[in-house]
């Protein structure tokens, strides 16, 4: 999972429908994630618990996007 999340997410924000705001939260999103990992400087002793929510929002946008993509391969002739 240590590289899914990141790669979900460049995947994500360089869609060019995505409107500048999603990209900003989902930047935010990841940036809050990896300083929850850091004990020293987190509230939470380490755990980042923003990883779930981020991992889910995620997997939900790949999946809506791969829907996407099959129907139009699907609709376009040849």
């Amino acid at each position: 999972m240590p590289i899914v999340v990141p790669l979900a997410t460049l995947l994500s924000v360089e869609r060019p429908r995505q409107h500048p705001c999603d990209v900003a939260l989902c930047a935010l999103a990841l940036q809050v994630c990896v300083l929850q990992a850091i004990p020293e400087i987190s509230i939470t002793n380490g755990v980042p618990t923003t990883a779930l929510p981020l991992a889910f929002v995620l997997f939900f946008d790949a999946i809506v996007t791969a829907k996407e993509d099959y129907n139009r391969h699907r609709c376009v002739p040849g």
